[in-house]
């Protein structure tokens, strides 16, 4: 095994995730002649070079990289990556992307001595070879591809508030709440930087949650997106299968990210501020977790809020915002504005 180099086996033990407050996402959307079309790769539908590139990026992103250069060679592309590991010291990688079959023994050899100028470890991802990653193995590894993060789109707002009254949205379709829990697992993916378990419309007929999104610190918040036209009625007949979900994935996640909240998202509440908080009491004495409330509009508040700051995504105490009860715009936005005036920035951009 070339020295320096990550092996396949040793990536999917290493290859992890925590969002860095410092990452910049990098679109880089020139063609290039050296990627041939994504089809050509996996036999899946055609995708430019450019599309490879931003797929690579987001799906990067999305699995906690911070994405620091990226380098386009004549045969390869080159992603500089750091990641924050769980001990706490940073690991850098360059990771080296073709589409040529594999990696020549000399650009491998190349790249690797590249890398370990650079003080980071090689990782290849090819279309196969020695020591080499396949592409769909690479975003195996990564958790899955991200293929678009459609918070980001001009759209989400408008789908994301007529889909929470069970409307459907102009241009979409499908059934009105399946898409509304689209969207909120879009946007929290988003927020947290972190893939959401999708469940509820993905598992129909089983008694599981929504989805299950983790936060950047591998704790976990259990979420049911609730599509309704006249508000959602937190009495406690509608709210015992949130506890049961929460109670059975406590036990999923023994030796895993805690839970440390329930979340309710819908377009509004029957109850009022004072209501919701005697609810999430008594879901609390139920299942020793925060249950917490959270309209589509205020969900719409955070995402805006962090496409303008999206460094500052795992700098904020997401753990205080779900410590039960009401998420409010105003608890939002001091959280936000604390973090851009109490935080240090320690390195050039």
């Amino acid at each position: 095994m070339l020295r320096g180099f990550l092996s396949p086996g040793s990536a999917r033990g290493r290859l992890g995730s925590q969002l860095s407050c410092c990452c910049e996402i990098l679109w880089h959307s020139a063609g290039n002649s050296c990627f041939k079309k994504y089809g050509e790769m996996e036999s899946k539908p055609s995708q430019g070079a450019s599309d490879i590139v931003a797929v690579a990026t987001r799906t990067l992103l999305a699995a906690g990289y911070a994405i620091s250069g990226v380098h386009r060679q004549p045969g390869h592309i080159e992603f500089k990556c750091e990641r924050v590991s769980r001990l706490g010291p940073t690991v850098q990688f360059l990771i080296a992307i073709t589409d040529q079959g594999e990696f020549s023994e000399d650009d491998a050899k190349d790249i690797v001595h590249a890398a370990a100028n650079q003080n980071r470890l090689a990782v290849l991802v090819s279309s196969g070879g020695p020591h080499q990653l396949g592409w769909t193995e690479f975003l195996e590894v990564m958790g899955g591809a991200v293929p678009s993060w459609k918070a980001l789109t001009d759209e989400y707002r408008e789908h994301l508030q007529k889909a929470s009254k069970n409307e459907m949205p102009s241009g979409l379709t499908g059934e009105a709440w399946w898409i509304f829990e689209s969207l909120v697992a879009d946007g929290l993916e988003f927020c947290f930087g972190r893939r959401v378990n999708r469940l509820g419309g993905q598992k129909r007929g089983k008694r599981v949650s929504d989805m299950v999104a983790p936060l950047p610190d591998f704790s976990v918040v259990v979420v049911d997106a609730k599509a309704s036209g006249s508000g959602f009625d937190a009495n406690a007949r509608s709210l015992r299968a949130l506890a049961e979900y929460v109670n059975k994935q406590k036990q999923r996640q023994q030796g895993g990210g805690d839970v440390v909240a329930a979340l309710v998202v819908s377009s509004a509440f029957v109850q009022d501020e004072r209501g919701l908080a005697a609810a999430a009491k008594e879901f609390l004495g139920q299942t020793r977790i925060p249950l917490c409330f959270l309209t589509a509009s205020d969900l719409w508040l955070i995402v805006k809020t962090l496409r303008d700051k999206p460094d500052i995504r795992s700098c904020i105490r997401w753990n205080m915002l779900f410590a039960g009860g009401l998420i409010q715009g105003p608890q939002i936005e001091s959280e936000i504005r604390a973090v851009t005036q109490e935080r240090c920035e320690t390195r050039e951009l």
